[in-house]
């Protein structure tokens, strides 16, 4: 009787934890997103990697590298370089931790700009590839700077050819349209602005300014994507094939 007390006691504080850490991850994500509205639609993002994901075979080997937090699908290994509770895989992308030619799929986004070398991370996609293996990768462009821990470069559409020079390109296109390149810089240039050089007018500035733009970013779902919107893009979408 009394192991039976024992094992619903541990079962209990099991649960507990669980319902804890769950409810503080959730706390965590809502502050960050009060403190940081999302002034981009990914939704073109999202059906991309959709669609790669549905050409690969189900048993195919896909990393999702640079993943943070964020569980895209079960099926897929998450590859970060610190460690988190949806990581699975610790690693530099500047030398990942796979053999040559093993991988069937690659999805790196938000990453190539934050990194010290991006060409070097490249050729390490190109490598763990197997042949025929499918890269989507996302290089930002006009973007404000934004540090994650750090941001040191932008790519034009002829950059991003360059960068990825030795795939056989399937597809170049803007990952965001022009409203939200527009409302992310004027957030940034408002909050400087009016911030008379006080960080903390600054940070409040960039929330405020932030919530009151948010809502025309739904505005880029009826702006057609104008063939020349690489001129003035906030980043592309790169799809490759080894």
């Amino acid at each position: 009787m009394c192991g039976v007390n024992v094992a619903t006691y541990k079962l209990n504080a099991f649960v507990i934890q669980k319902t804890i850490a769950k409810w503080k991850k959730i706390g965590m994500s809502f502050l960050e997103r009060v403190k940081n509205p999302p002034l981009s639609v990914s939704y073109i993002q999202k059906r991309e990697i959709s669609e790669m994901l549905v050409k690969l075979k189900p048993e195919a080997k896909v990393l999702n590298i640079g993943s943070k937090n964020t569980r895209l699908f079960e099926n897929i290994i998450n590859v970060d370089i610190i460690h988190l509770p949806e990581v699975d895989i610790i690693g530099d992308a500047h030398k990942l931790p796979f053999k040559d030619k093993t991988v069937d799929g690659i999805i790196i986004t938000a990453v190539l700009e934050i990194v010290e070398d991006p060409w070097l991370v490249v050729s390490e996609l190109h490598r763990v590839l197997k042949n025929d293996g499918v890269v989507l990768a996302t290089v930002p462009f006009l973007q404000p700077y934004h540090p994650d821990p750090t941001d040191c470069h932008r790519f034009t559409i002829d950059g991003v050819g360059a960068l990825f020079r030795d795939f056989r390109e399937v597809k170049v296109r803007n990952t965001r349209g022009p409203i939200c390149m527009f409302i992310w810089i004027l957030r940034d240039f408002l909050a400087t602005l009016l911030s008379f050089n006080n960080d903390f007018l600054w940070k409040v500035n960039k929330i405020l300014w932030g919530w009151f733009l948010f809502p025309f970013k739904y505005l880029d779902y009826i702006v057609p994507d104008f063939k020349r919107l690489y001129f003035i893009s906030s980043s592309f979408l790169y799809v490759g094939k080894k």
